[in-house]
């Protein structure tokens, strides 16, 4: 979870769920996010699968990074 805290913190990526217009980032502070993720998890038994309302999306500037990263 920390590494989840950093990435969202750092503007790496957004945590949101799949809606019917695509990708829809979550509102709030990378704290309260992880504490999102993590009652997704725990109502899974940390086996992620179908059904989940957790998904992950890379910013620009996650995107650059990965991009410097790679090359």
């Amino acid at each position: 979870m920390e590494l989840l805290r950093y990435a969202l913190s750092s503007g790496l990526i957004e945590v949101g769920e799949l809606m019917e217009t695509g990708f829809v980032a979550w509102t709030g502070d990378a704290d309260e996010q992880v504490r999102r993720v993590t009652a997704d998890l725990d109502r899974l038994d940390w086996a992620p699968q179908l059904g989940s309302s957790v998904w992950l999306s890379n910013t620009a500037m996650g995107d650059e990074l990965a991009r410097r990263q790679s090359g």
